[in-house]
């Protein structure tokens, strides 16, 4: 039986020359509860973006939803991997079964 995922390989860029990622295997995580698949050299937000994840957190004061788009300038770039509070999603790289968590996300995303 095929693996259900939630990736949505058309979002995602065309290859770039020297680029780390490795678009010929693919790997899977889970973010907010949801498993995704991404490739390896991906980091969080890359893999999140080309899954289609628009929403990471959401405003401390009126819970307006916060995405990918500070280009890691912001504190919604981070989440918690594990017991690893305050990852940010623009430099960390995805790994085979992590689990990732967004910090700032009531009462949900």
């Amino acid at each position: 039986m095929a693996r259900q995922t939630n990736l949505q390989i058309n979002n995602r860029l065309s290859p770039q020359s020297n680029e780390l990622i490795d678009r010929t295997q693919t790997i899977y995580f889970r973010f907010n509860g949801k498993e995704y698949a991404a490739h390896p050299g991906d980091t969080i937000a890359s893999a999140l973006a080309a899954n289609g994840v628009s929403v990471l957190a959401r405003s401390f004061k009126y819970h307006r939803p916060r995405g990918l788009m500070d280009f890691g300038h912001a504190m919604n770039a981070l989440v918690q991997i594990g017991n690893e509070p305050s990852v940010n999603v623009w430099t960390r790289r995805v790994e085979e079964g992590m689990e990732v968590q967004p910090v700032n996300a009531w009462p949900s995303l």
